[in-house]
């Protein structure tokens, strides 16, 4: 943090250019943008349940969209100084609409993992609660790979809907919401050096989507759920763990060995 970077214009053109070709981004010139506000404002009007009065849906309307815009932020720590894609939403034909569905889900339901913290204090006093550490066990760190490129969004959607109807039962509310949400994910484009790129689906959610703590949360909550839930031998090692976003705390008190076969699994 609090770094400045300096790098050739062309070099970081090529260097995000080459991020975008490994994502599987291709450059669409058949994209018309205005088609895609009109679509966004249909949408947006033809909302019914979740939403009633004609000024709380006008909020939800972007007045002046731009694109969605990406821009890299150069990897100091690793060799090469690749570039991670960062997708700016704000002003978007659907930012405000997204928003709206993350601030809705969540205040419907919570999407949190009982193994996540949401900051360093929490995680202290979650640690002085362990007890004794059985003798020999280690105390290892796992870090997701590309969360929010690689979250499943199917698989995630129809677990937010499932909590959902848990919570309010199978309604119009539910329905509408979930269409929504399926809709902003689907929107999965972004424009840089004047292209427009389109994400194959499967990508994810962008880094930089309002959407992306609702959705990468959802999906870790879902992981640890069905984890902690099976009948995979290696749990019995685990002591403790806690989970800030991606980053993992772990307590293992099993062989190193079975330590790399749990993280196989």
């Amino acid at each position: 943090g609090n770094t400045l970077v300096m790098i050739d214009r062309n070099v970081y053109k090529q260097k995000v250019e080459d991020t975008l070709q490994t994502c599987g981004a291709t450059i669409d010139p058949e994209f018309n943008f205005k088609s895609h506000v009109d679509e966004v404002r249909k949408l947006i009007n033809g909302i019914k349940v979740v939403v009633k009065k004609v000024p709380a849906i006008k909020s939800i309307l972007e007045p002046n969209p731009i694109p969605p815009r990406l821009y890299g932020m150069p990897k100091l720590h690793k060799p090469g100084v690749p570039m991670r894609p960062v997708v700016s939403f704000i002003g978007a034909p659907s930012y405000k609409l997204a928003k709206f569905v993350d601030r809705w889900i969540k205040a419907m339901v919570d999407v949190t993992s009982a193994y996540s913290v949401p900051n360093s204090v929490s995680l202290c006093e979650s640690i002085r609660d362990i007890p004794t550490p059985p003798p020999n066990s280690v105390l290892v760190s796992f870090d997701v790979t590309s969360l929010f490129p690689k979250i499943p969004t199917k698989v995630t959607i129809d677990y937010i809907r499932q909590m959902l109807n848990n919570t309010l039962s199978p309604c119009p509310a539910v329905y509408e919401i979930v269409q929504l949400l399926s809709k902003c994910i689907k929107y999965n484009f972004c424009k840089f050096n004047d292209n427009y790129y389109k994400f194959p689906e499967g990508v994810g959610v962008p880094i930089g989507s309002p959407l992306g703590s609702l959705m990468g949360e959802a999906f870790l909550k879902k992981f640890e759920e069905d984890l902690f839930n099976s009948t995979y031998g290696g749990l019995e090692h685990i002591v403790y763990w806690r989970r800030y976003v991606d980053d993992v705390l772990c307590l293992w008190s099993g062989p190193i060995g079975a330590l790399n076969d749990f993280l196989n699994h």
